[in-house]
Parts: structure tokens; C-alpha cells; sequence
């Protein structure tokens, strides 16, 4: 005979059609261990009314007996299908009629009173008056009210699943001020699932250090109120790095084409509701600026491979920002976004490898030497062959995106002089030095 062991009762329930709903509801009530062990000792039997006109004729406490006992008996099937079960609720309540999906409780309410019902041992039901009090006896007022529920009902499902909460009803006219008590008979709470207005934003931060790898956190906040200056004073405290030497962007990238855009967060600008992160999960890059001024660095808010899906995807152009020759004589750092590209395919496709990354140059090495070292420090984890300019044949070409979008090769100082502060720079791989890259993320 089935009893409720250690292994046993791992069985699932096949779908007929739409009915999870039913099969959870099912699973719930086989997993009370006492309600199971009364159903298959049989023990149901002796309970069993089938002249109670509230009731299912006793069928439905049947077939619940017959299904607990296939899902917990000894056979090696995985699972158990509840056909004849599904039919007999549609006999008696023909809104679960169909393969359709229903509410869950709903269900589940059915079938608490229906088996309650049919396991009631009360044959005559006799008429009560639910009683009412002043607050002044509660105690005597609740029992009242329970003796008489029980004098119309009384099965061992109510015992397990029946309870009693209080109403009270004040009068709000202070002349009056009269209190009203009752005592209610319930089965199931209904309870709203805790909410939260937070969201986890996967940023993958990238040091200074170009030998530190870089590391995934997961930073929570305000779904609603957040601003990316929240998401990079909460990656702050993670990290350790100054929120104000922080750079936080979206990357978004197409590795096909040349379709990919880096969207720094505006400082004060909501990172969720207004659409500024696509998703939370995946995409978001911070960076680690050394050096970085006062006040918070804030990078251009895109680049020119960008996305219309983005609000704020307009490429900006550097007219009008520091050059790198104007930039060397004040002495202050240089940032450029930098992407790795590989050579055009057959079908005259170039594929971005690695993610665009933000590269600063120090103030006193702004020129053309000093970008291929700020580079090759950069990229040294995951190329085998430094970028130099003494090697033209070995080293991939490093190209200047202008605010045309037209590039340029940066083969010489003049060219880089031309190069604005928080450009685009591209390291373009030949085939030939395509194999040095050894990509690690």
C-alpha cells in the first residue's frame, strides 16, 4: 500500500493542456503530510458523506484518494497524469471545464470545500446565527461563533485548513460610537507578494591597472529613482574607487558590424524609468580614470557607432573640444574611447573584438608615442605582440574617427595632433596581426 516514505511522491503531473494551474494546486495539498497520510490509510472512508447536498456525492474525495495514491505509491513513473481528476471537477463546477488556464486559488478553494464537504461528518445541518459583540468579551464571542460553525461543520480537512478572524465595525458618530464584533470562518489567506523598488545592475569595472582583471559586481538600485550618479557612488563602495574617478557607460554592440555605441550615464539622469539602461543585466561598463579633476568626470554621452534606440544617442561632435596639441600644453590627462576591430571578411564585414573601452593619456605624454604606450599598457593582458610604431608590419593600425565619421590613420604626430579629448580611437587588426590578438573576456 502507499504511504508517505522518504523518496516517495516525487512525481510530477502531466499538463492537459493549460492546466499548471491545476496540477500546483494538486501538489501543494499532497505535500501537507497529514492530509496525506488520512487519504491513503484509508481512514477517509469511514467520513465519506454522500447524501450531503453541499458536497460532490463523495466522488470528489474518491478520485483526490485515487491520485494521491498513484503519485505516492510504488510505481517507477516520473509522473502521473490526473485525467479522471481533471473530469470530475468539471462535473461539478463547469467553469474548470475545458484545458483552459484558471486561477490557481480559485481552484484550490473548490477543492478545499469540496472535500471538506464530502468528508463533512455533520448529516443534518442545523440553522445558526452568526454571533455579534460589543468588544468588551471577545474571547466569549469567538468561542460562540466557532461552537456554532462547528455544530454545520466538522471533517478532518476542516480541522487542518479552517480558522476565524475578527471584524470590527465602529460607528464614526461620536454620539453613537457603537462597536460591532463578529467572528468569521476562513480557509485560505490571501497574501500580496513583497515588492521591491530595487533593481541589480551588473557593472563589469575596469581598472586603471591594466594587470587587474576585471571584476563583475552587482549593484542595487532604485528602479525608479536612480541617477547614475547613485549607480557609481553604490559601485563606489563596492569597488573602492572614488565615485568621482568613475565613468559609467552602456555598451551596446553589434559584432557583425560596426553597429556598437558607448552611452555614459548622465550624472543626474534617471538610469531606469526614462529608458537610459536597456537592460540591467548585461552591457554596463565602469571605468577607472586616474587622476581624475575635482570635479566628476563627464565624458561625451555617445560615439558615433551609435543605436537609435537609445534617447540621448546623438553623436556628438568634438568641434570645439581640446586638441591633443592644445591639450599637452595645459597639462591635464586625455581620454579617448577606444575600439578593437578585426580585418573586413568575405562579405566585407568587420568584427569588433573585445568590448570599446575608455583609455586616459597622462598630461605629459600627449603625443603619438605616448598614445601607443597608454595602448599597449592597456590592451598588454590579451595581446602577445606590443603596439608599436617601430614594428608598421606586425602592428595593427590605429585609426582617428572624426566628427564626419571618416577616418583617419594616426601614422604620424601631425595626425594625432588633430585628435580631440574623448574621441574615437579604433585599433584596427590586418590579418597578419589578428593573430597576435589573445582575447581573455
Amino acid at each position: 500500500p502507499a504511504s508517505v516514505e522518504e523518496g516517495r511522491g516525487l512525481k510530477g503531473l502531466s499538463n492537459l493542456g493549460n492546466t499548471c494551474f491545476m496540477n500546483s494546486a494538486l501538489q501543494c495539498l499532497s505535500n501537507v503530510e497529514t492530509l496525506t497520510r488520512y487519504f491513503l490509510s484509508d481512514h477517509w472512508r469511514k467520513d465519506l458523506n454522500t447524501d450531503n447536498p453541499l458536497g460532490m456525492k463523495g466522488e470528489l474525495a474518491e478520485e483526490f484518494a485515487k491520485l494521491l495514491k498513484e503519485i505516492w505509491g510504488g510505481s517507477d513513473s516520473y509522473s502521473v497524469s490526473p485525467t479522471d481528476f481533471k473530469r470530475c471537477i468539471a462535473r461539478f463546477a463547469p467553469q474548470f471545464t475545458g484545458y483552459a488556464q484558471h486561477d490557481s486559488q480559485e481552484l484550490l478553494a473548490f477543492l478545499l470545500d469540496g472535500l471538506h464537504e464530502d468528508l463533512n461528518r455533520i448529516k443534518s445541518k442545523p440553522a445558526t446565527e452568526v454571533p455579534t459583540g460589543d468588544g468588551t468579551n471577545d474571547v466569549a464571542t469567538a468561542e460562540l461563533a466557532w461552537v456554532r460553525h462547528q455544530m454545520r461543520n466538522d471533517s478532518f480537512v476542516h480541522d487542518l485548513f479552517w480558522g476565524q478572524y475578527k471584524s470590527k465595525l465602529v460607528c464614526p458618530d461620536a454620539e453613537c460610537g457603537k462597536v460591532s464584533v463578529t467572528f468569521d470562518a476562513f480557509n485560505f489567506v490571501t497574501l500580496n507578494l513583497p515588492q521591491t523598488n530595487d533593481i541589480t545592475v551588473t557593472v563589469l569595472m575596469r581598472f586603471a591597472d591594466p594587470r587587474r582583471l576585471p571584476v563583475r559586481y552587482a549593484v542595487k538600485v532604485n528602479q525608479h529613482t536612480a541617477c547614475g550618479d547613485d549607480l557609481k557612488n553604490k559601485l563606489s563602495e563596492l569597488c573602492g574607487v572614488e565615485s568621482e574617478r568613475l565613468a559609467v557607460a552602456q555598451i551596446d554592440s553589434d559584432r557583425t558590424q560596426l553597429k556598437s555605441m558607448l552611452t555614459f550615464l548622465k550624472p543626474a539622469g534617471r538610469i531606469w524609468s526614462n529608458g537610459m539602461l536597456r537592460t540591467p543585466s548585461e552591457g554596463v561598463h565602469a571605468f577607472e580614470v586616474p587622476n581624475a579633476p575635482k570635479d566628476a568626470f563627464q565624458p561625451t554621452s555617445s560615439f558615433p557607432y551609435s543605436s537609435s534606440y537609445f534617447h540621448n544617442s546623438s553623436y556628438s561632435s568634438s568641434a570645439g573640444a581640446s586638441t591633443a596639441g592644445s591639450t599637452a600644453e595645459s597639462g591635464a590627462d586625455m581620454h579617448l574611447i577606444v575600439l578593437m576591430r578585426g580585418e573586413k571578411s568575405l562579405y566585407n564585414k568587420q568584427t569588433l573584438l573585445g568590448t570599446p573601452f575608455l583609455l586616459t593619456i597622462p598630461g605629459d605624454s600627449i603625443h603619438l608615442e605616448g598614445l601607443h604606450k597608454a595602448l599597449t599598457d592597456a590592451t598588454s593582458r590579451y595581446l602577445k605582440v606590443p603596439l608599436s610604431p617601430q614594428d608598421p608590419n606586425d602592428a595593427p593600425r590605429i585609426m582617428w574617427v572624426r566628427s564626419s565619421f571618416e577616418e583617419e590613420e594616426l601614422a604620424d604626430e601631425k595626425a594625432f595632433k588633430k585628435v580631440a579629448d574623448r574621441d574615437v580611437i579604433i585599433i584596427d587588426f590586418s590579418r597578419e596581426s589578428l593573430g597576435c590578438f589573445d582575447a581573455e573576456e
